[in-house]
């Protein structure tokens, strides 16, 4: 009977151990691939414009959404930070973002909206994407938005560099073509073009585009 008790107190410190560590591992932001919850932070601090200070983006606003955007260079512990907030045709600001560079190819880039964090830890070989810490999926350099268990194609953006308006589908259907920031554009030009999205397509319409936005204007 006391070995049984001395067995079961060894089990029961090993399970103490092993649940320490996923807190701590949980804690430390590594749970989500590699993304750090010190550096997320650093992004969280250095946004420019916070949410309660953003328009929210609703059906209109979604419509005005333009390439304007205002942005300026940070240096916080040591690290450069690119911070803005791309604007509506209006001047609006619709959403704040902030970029860490890690090395060539790899950053780590925060979006905000009135109602949502969109987290992308862009790697060489994809970029996890999460929205209100969902890991919602992962998109390839051919633009495929992939879910992250089962991998199915969950949407497309046309990934090329020359077409002026980037097409962006769901299940084979044309939800949007979105106005492409490596081709020549005027200031008040609307992002959204052909805009024939549901309500459950606008998170991953915004997650690609918002990514797609940031990047390219870099």
């Amino acid at each position: 009977m006391i070995a049984i008790l001395r067995i079961l107190v060894i089990l029961g410190g090993i399970a103490g151990g092993v649940l320490f560590f996923l807190r701590q591992l949980a804690g430390s932001g590594q749970w989500r691939k590699g993304i750090s919850e010190k550096d997320l932070n650093l992004l969280k601090d250095a946004i420019i414009e916070p949410s309660s200070d953003l328009i929210e983006i609703d059906e209109e606003e979604l419509s005005l959404l333009s390439l304007k955007q205002k942005r300026k260079r940070l240096k916080r512990n040591s690290r450069r930070i690119m911070v803005g907030s791309f604007q509506s045709i209006y001047e609006e600001h619709l959403f704040s973002y902030a970029v860490m560079n890690y090395q060539q190819g790899q950053y780590l880039i925060l979006v905000n909206t009135t109602d949502r964090e969109y987290v992308y830890r862009v790697k060489a070989d994809g970029t996890d994407i999460y929205v209100n810490g969902s890991h919602i999926g992962v998109l390839n350099k051919e633009g495929n938005l992939s879910h992250p268990i089962n991998k199915d194609i969950l949407a497309k953006i046309d990934a090329r560099f020359s077409p002026k308006r980037q097409v962006i589908t769901k299940s084979e259907k044309t939800i949007a073509e979105v106005l492409n920031p490596l081709v020549k554009y005027d200031d008040h030009e609307r992002v959204f073009t052909n805009l024939e999205m549901e309500n459950e397509d606008k998170m991953i319409l915004l997650s690609l585009t918002f990514l797609n936005m940031i990047q390219r204007t870099q």
